[in-house]
C-alpha cells in the first residue's frame, strides 16, 4: 500500500513539473512570434516634393515617409531605418539684379513688429561668418541688431560657395546644384576643373599713409576683367571703395554705405562691417568689367589685403601703380594712340576755323560784336590759354603728366575731374591710376572735354580742410596730348634742368 501511494504521489510531481514546462514554452513561442511580427515595420510611401523654397537663385524641395508599425505597445520593436526626408535643390536660374536677396526678403518679413519696445520697420540682414544659418538682422533707423532664429530652407550659408541652410544646418551643395554632390568648381568656377590653368594673385597695399599726404580716395589696384573669388580686407578705420568705369558702386562721393549686397562688373559683392570698423568685400565672380579698389584715407594705413583668381587665357600685365619716372616701351604705343589723337584734333580744328569763316560771311555791314558778355549784363566765361616759359612752367608744378578725361562732375564750387593717368613725367608725390582733378571756380578753366586726353602741369592744393587735392587751375598750363607735346616733356626730363 505504501509502495503504491509513492509512485501515484511521484506521477503527480511529475505531470506538475511537465505542465509548468508546458507553459513556459507555449510563453516563449508567443512572445518570439510577437517579436518577429514587430521586425517587419516598412516605410510607407514617399509624399510628392513640396513646392521650391524659392523662386530664383536656388532653393530647396522636401519629400516626407512615414514608418508603419503595427503593435506600438510592445517593447524592444525595431525601429524602420533610414530618413524620414529628403531634400533637393531646385530652381537654379538667376534672379533679376534689382530682387531682394533671401536673407533681404526674410528680415523685412519682421517689418512692423515690435521689439525691444520699439516698432522697427527697416530690418536688413547682417552678416556673420559664425552663424551662416541664423536670421540676424539690424535696423539702419533704430541701430538694433536682432536675432530671428533660423533662417528659411534654401539661404545660401555665404556668398562664397553654393552651400545652403537646411533645418537650421548647413548642407554642402555641389557645384552641378545638387545637395551632397562631391563635384566642384576650381578657383576659376569651372564645374569640374582641376585649376592648372588658373592663376592665383594675392598683394598686400602697404602704402603706410598717401605719399601726397592727401587724405581721401587712393586706388589701391585695378581688379581685371574675369576675376573670380576676390577678396578684399581692411582692418583700419579707413573705409574700402569700389568703382566701375566711371562710377562708385560702394562708398563713394564721400558718403558710406551700409553692409548687404551689390552689385558690380556683373557680379554680386558682399560688404561685411563689423563694430570695430573691419571692413571684408567678397565676391564669387567672374567679372565682366575691370574694377577699380579705392581707399578712403583717414588714419595710416596697415595694410590692405586682396587676391582673386584669373585665368591664363585672360591673364594680361596688371600694374600696381603707374611708373613716374621710367620711359618705356609702352610709351611707344601711346605714342601712336597720340598720333591718332593729333589727326583727330587738327580735323576738329579744321572744322571749327570753317565755321568761323562761314560766321563772318553771313555777318552784315555795319554790324559789330558785342565785348563784355550778352544782353543781359551778365559776364560770360571765357578761358584763356596760358603762355610762357614751358620749362618754367614744368618746373613750377606739382604735378605733369598725361591724363584722359573719363567723366566730370560740377560740385558746389569746383569741377570734379576723375581722370586715367596714362603717364607721369614730374611729380612731388605718387600717382595712382586713376585720380580726381579739380578745378576751382565756376567758369571751369581749363575745360576739359571727356574723353580727350590732355597733357596737365598742375599743383597740390591743401585748401579743402579734409583732404589735399589735385588742382589746376586758370593759370595752368595744359595742352592737348600730342606726340610733339610728348618729346618736349622728355628733353626737359632728360636736361633736368629744374633744381629740386
Amino acid at each position: 500500500m505504501s509502495a503504491l501511494k509513492s509512485f501515484l504521489v511521484t506521477c503527480l510531481v511529475l505531470d506538475v513539473v511537465a505542465s509548468l514546462h508546458g507553459v513556459q514554452a507555449v510563453r516563449d513561442s508567443n512572445v518570439s512570434f510577437r517579436n518577429r511580427r514587430n521586425a517587419v515595420s516598412t516605410w510607407a510611401s514617399w509624399t510628392v516634393w513640396s513646392p521650391c523654397s524659392r523662386t530664383c537663385g536656388g532653393g530647396v524641395s522636401m519629400r516626407t515617409r512615414n514608418c508603419i508599425t503595427r503593435y506600438h505597445y510592445e517593447l524592444n520593436q525595431l525601429a524602420c531605418l533610414g530618413d524620414d526626408r529628403q531634400f533637393k535643390a531646385c530652381n537654379w536660374q538667376a534672379c533679376p539684379d534689382s530682387s531682394q536677396s533671401f536673407r533681404e526678403l526674410q528680415c523685412s518679413l519682421h517689418n512692423g513688429r515690435d521689439v525691444l519696445g520699439q516698432v522697427v520697420n527697416d530690418w536688413v540682414p547682417y552678416l556673420d561668418g559664425n552663424l551662416p544659418c541664423v536670421l540676424q538682422c539690424y535696423s539702419t533707423e533704430h541701430w538694433i541688431y536682432y536675432n530671428f532664429g533660423k533662417v528659411l530652407d534654401g539661404t545660401p550659408c555665404s556668398s562664397e560657395t553654393l552651400d545652403m541652410c537646411i533645418a537650421g544646418n548647413c548642407v554642402y551643395v555641389g557645384c552641378d546644384g545638387v545637395l551632397g554632390s562631391n563635384k566642384t568648381e576650381d578657383m576659376c568656377r569651372v564645374c569640374g576643373g582641376n585649376g592648372e590653368e588658373c592663376n592665383h594673385h594675392k598683394y598686400v597695399y602697404q602704402n603706410d599713409f598717401p605719399p601726397s599726404g592727401r587724405l581721401g580716395y587712393n586706388e589701391i589696384t585695378k581688379i581685371p576683367k574675369g576675376a573670380t573669388h576676390i577678396e578684399i580686407m581692411d582692418k583700419s578705420r579707413n573705409y574700402l571703395a569700389i568703382m566701375e568705369n566711371e562710377k562708385y558702386i560702394l562708398n563713394g562721393d564721400w558718403m558710406i554705405n551700409w553692409p548687404g549686397k551689390y552689385v558690380a562688373a556683373g557680379t554680386s559683392l558682399y560688404y561685411e562691417r563689423t563694430p570695430d570698423d573691419h571692413e571684408k568685400i567678397i565676391a564669387l565672380g567672374p567679372t565682366d568689367e575691370d574694377i577699380h579698389v579705392m581707399v578712403l584715407f583717414r588714419e595710416r594705413n596697415p595694410g590692405v589685403e586682396y587676391q582673386y583668381w584669373l585665368p591664363q587665357s585672360l591673364q594680361t600685365l596688371h600694374l600696381e601703380s603707374v611708373n613716374l619716372t621710367r620711359v618705356d616701351k609702352e610709351g611707344e604705343s601711346s605714342v601712336q594712340g597720340a598720333q591718332n589723337s593729333l589727326h583727330q584734333e587738327n580735323g576738329d580744328k579744321s572744322s571749327r576755323q570753317e565755321k568761323r569763316r562761314d560766321s563772318k560771311r553771313r555777318k552784315k555791314p555795319g554790324q559789330r560784336r558785342r565785348r563784355g558778355g550778352s544782353k543781359s549784363g551778365k559776364k560770360k566765361c571765357k578761358c584763356k590759354k596760358v603762355r610762357g616759359n614751358l620749362s618754367n612752367h614744368f618746373c613750377q608744378s606739382n604735378f605733369v603728366a598725361h591724363i584722359k578725361v573719363l567723366s566730370k562732375r560740377t560740385m558746389e564750387d569746383s569741377v570734379r575731374i576723375d581722370a586715367s593717368i596714362t603717364r607721369s613725367y614730374r611729380n612731388s608725390f605718387s600717382l595712382m591710376h586713376r585720380e580726381f582733378l579739380w578745378v576751382p571756380g565756376k567758369c571751369q578753366c581749363p575745360n576739359l572735354q571727356t574723353g580727350k586726353d590732355y597733357l596737365v602741369m598742375g599743383a597740390l592744393s591743401s585748401s579743402v580742410s579734409y583732404e589735399s587735392r589735385l588742382q589746376i587751375n586758370a593759370s595752368s598750363y595744359v595742352r592737348s596730348w600730342t606726340q610733339r607735346n610728348h618729346r618736349k616733356i622728355e628733353e626737359l626730363q632728360i636736361d633736368n634742368s629744374c633744381n629740386d
